[in-house]
């Protein structure tokens, strides 16, 4: 695996700076449960945005409840949009159900669209890519095209541990930066 290391979003950022012209670089950002994927995600985009650059893509941030996980949510970074992307499932009938979590296939639709309206950005976020995308080709499948087609100089995706592998299969160009958990980084 090709891993790097990265202290911060800003670091990143400053790299892009300094990179040749016409490079376009893929990052794949890893990390435990709750090492702050999404987190750092926002962290990129809002210091992107600071410096004028272009950011597109999606970023699905937690939604709790008493301190609590209850929903994620997506927001699009275009246009700040937000809506329900999943629930915590009950037993009950669900078009689309991964392991705890029911999407809302509406919202996932949103999300594509939102993702094809995309033709070239300065940095794309696309959090997160899991087993929808990598393993059987749905989900947020236009964010499979959108990679392929280089059409940023930063693009950055949020994939799960135990799918980089899988990600780096499609996309050798790219790298992982894996996010130490949040015990360890205290």
């Amino acid at each position: 695996m090709q891993t790097i290391s990265l202290d911060s979003p800003a670091e990143l950022l400053a790299s892009l700076r300094s990179q040749p012209s016409g490079i376009h670089r893929l990052l794949f950002i890893s990390g435990s449960r709750s090492a702050g994927k999404t987190h750092w995600c926002r962290q990129l985009a809002v210091q992107a945005q600071a410096l004028g650059l272009d950011v597109a893509g999606l970023v699905s941030p937690p939604a709790f409840e008493d301190g609590r996980k209850v929903a994620i949510d997506l927001i699009d970074l275009r246009n700040s949009e937000q809506r329900r992307l999943a629930v915590l499932s009950q037993d009950g009938d669900h078009a689309l159900r991964v392991c705890k979590w029911a999407f809302n296939l509406e919202t996932i639709q949103w999300g594509n669209r939102a993702l094809d309206a995309i033709q070239s950005c300065q940095v794309l976020i696309l959090d997160e890519l899991g087993p929808l995308e990598l393993l059987h080709a749905s989900g947020f499948a236009s964010a499979l095209r959108l990679l392929d087609s280089r059409c940023a100089l930063l693009a950055c995706a949020v994939i799960r541990p135990g799918l980089t592998d899988r990600a780096l299969q499609y996309w050798p160009w790219g790298h992982v930066l894996m996010l130490p958990s949040r015990q360890e980084s205290a």
